[in-house]
């Protein structure tokens, strides 16, 4: 009797341990589907990326390929490359974010309001640097 309630605690501790990889590894694949546009993300994934999060807008807001690039006024073809992560023309993609009602998201990219040190420092507000004090020239002795 003994031996039978071990091997039941053993396999309820071995089901724990599995159920919680499993919890692991599922956050961590939600983790993983969520990618921070950086600096040193290379562009071709970072067109990819971009590429997903418009085909995901797209669909959220119910239209089909057809029906979105009429509204943006852009051919078919020209949406399917650029959900399919290729480059497209700078105007192409202003006209797909006013399309998907983000135009706010095209004056964030560069604000006209934007604040710099360096600006700054060119407009005439250079830093004060501290004035060292004057010190005796070193002298060696022999």
């Amino acid at each position: 009797m003994i031996a039978i309630e071990q091997n039941h605690l053993n396999y309820s501790c071995e089901y724990n341990i599995i159920r919680d990889i499993n919890i692991v590894h599922r956050q961590n694949a939600i983790k993983s589907d969520i990618m921070k546009i950086a600096k040193f993300v290379p562009e071709n994934e970072i067109l990819q990326e971009i590429a997903n999060r418009l085909a995901k807008s797209r669909k959220a807001q119910g239209y089909t390929q057809t029906e979105f690039a009429d509204k943006a006024g852009i051919g078919v073809a020209t949406l399917r490359r650029i959900e399919g992560g290729k480059d497209g023309q700078f105007e192409t993609w202003l006209k797909i974010l006013k399309a998907l009602d983000r135009a706010p998201a095209i004056d964030a990219l560069l604000p006209e309001q934007f604040i710099s040190s360096k600006a700054d420092s060119l407009a005439g507000k250079s830093r004060q640097h501290k004035k060292r004090p004057f010190s005796s020239p070193m002298v060696w002795e022999d």
